[in-house]
């Protein structure tokens, strides 16, 4: 009944496209942006060929500082090798609003070594989001840093990335950090999303997602989910509207959600699906219920495998009120666990340990450390050990 999501191998975008016969190439040696030597001299000229594009930032260049957005349309593919060029909006108090890129649909991107910061979407009248990037084609970032953009508002979503329905983004060996948005304060996906060796730390989301909402295809693999917030569920990352969602070798700490669901919170809309694999989920705080997962069940049940992680010292009820349940998990959707150690995690503001509110459906060689709050998990069937202390 349960899939593991499973990574499609994603190459390189230009690697296919080595053996052309002609290629572009252009050096960008001025950080003004409007020059001939400018990146958006280039990017134009790259718009107007019919190959394969590279555009190298010269060293030298340093900050390149826009006055309006990038909007590529190439589907030959633009790849920009950046040499850790900083691109920035304006920083003058009358700029205007804009992200710094658009990637249209069928549009192929790569995007090397560069920080991309003060982007803004904030749109009054809620006109999609993407602080930084807005992507509808194909695009790869390489050790970028993606850092204090924003879309602002209840409406707006992806302070940082927002990859539409149909878009394949891949994020690798990147740092999304210190953006905000309403939904997905880093990313928000319709589309399909990988993120391989990245870093999700200090973002924040005013209505959900602090670091990640997902309503498309998301895998992420060996990423760090670090010191985010939200003003209502999903801490770290949300999962809904029947998104599937993959973690493997992830580590969710230290986030939290005023509402529910501090580490995540997956809702049952559409029944969306969510495997955890060698996951660690630790030090989450949720002021309602699930400190470190929250697994909903309103119209719907969400499905959550979780095999082969731990989920210890997180908090759910963090303000005190009496109002949550579940530092570990809170399970009100269907659940299979199976060789998961579930420890130390906590309710209210003291020492009270709460590991699991509601009942788990199934439970395969499980470890808990407090014997009355196991979610239903009986001592010594199928493999389960209750009132063990693993840490």
């Amino acid at each position: 009944m349960r899939r593991v999501f499973k990574v499609r191998p994603r190459r390189a975008i230009f690697e296919q496209l080595e053996d052309r016969s002609v290629c572009a190439n252009f050096t960008v040696t001025s950080s003004a942006d409007s020059s001939p030597t400018s990146l958006r001299a280039a990017l134009d000229f790259a718009e107007g060929n019919t190959e394969q594009d590279t555009i190298t930032i010269a060293p030298s260049v340093g900050t390149i500082t826009l006055q309006n957005e990038f909007r590529l349309r190439s589907t030959e593919g633009i790849k920009i090798i950046g040499n850790g060029t900083t691109i920035r909006r304006s920083v003058a108090a009358n700029a205007p609003i804009f992200r710094l890129f658009t990637i249209e649909t069928g549009a192929v991107v790569q995007l090397e070594d560069l920080t991309l910061t003060n982007g803004k979407a904030d749109f009054p009248s809620g006109l999609v989001g993407g602080g930084a990037i807005f992507n509808g084609g194909d695009l790869f970032l390489l050790r970028c840093v993606l850092t204090a953009n924003s879309a602002k508002g209840a409406s707006n979503r992806g302070g940082a990335i927002y990859n539409n329905s149909g878009a394949l983004l891949t994020v690798h060996h990147s740092v999304l950090s210190n953006n905000e948005a309403g939904d997905g304060g880093a990313l928000v996906n319709f589309g399909s999303a990988f993120s391989i060796g990245s870093v999700f730390r200090d973002n924040h989301g005013s209505v959900y997602g602090g670091a990640v909402s997902n309503s498309g295809q998301a895998h992420l693999e060996q990423t760090v989910v670090r010191d985010n917030s939200s003003d209502g569920d999903a801490g770290g990352i949300g999962n809904r509207f029947g998104g599937v969602l993959g973690l493997r070798n992830v580590t969710i700490a230290d986030n939290f959600a005023k509402g529910n669901g501090g580490g995540l919170a997956l809702a049952a809309d559409d029944i969306g699906r969510t495997t955890i694999i060698q996951g660690t989920i630790s030090n989450n705080r949720a002021n309602l219920s699930g400190g470190g997962i929250f697994n909903d069940d309103v119209n719907g049940e969400s499905e959550l495998s979780i095999y082969n992680s731990t989920i210890a010292q997180n908090r759910a009820d963090a303000d005190g009120n009496g109002t949550g349940g579940g530092g570990g998990i809170h399970a009100g959707g269907n659940e299979f666990l199976k060789n998961t150690i579930i420890a130390g995690n906590l309710v209210g503001t003291g020492t009270e340990t709460f590991e699991i509110s509601e009942n788990v459906d199934s439970a395969q060689f499980i470890i808990i450390q407090d014997p009355s709050t196991t979610g239903n998990i009986f001592n010594g069937t199928s493999g389960n050990r209750v009132g063990i202390d693993p840490l």
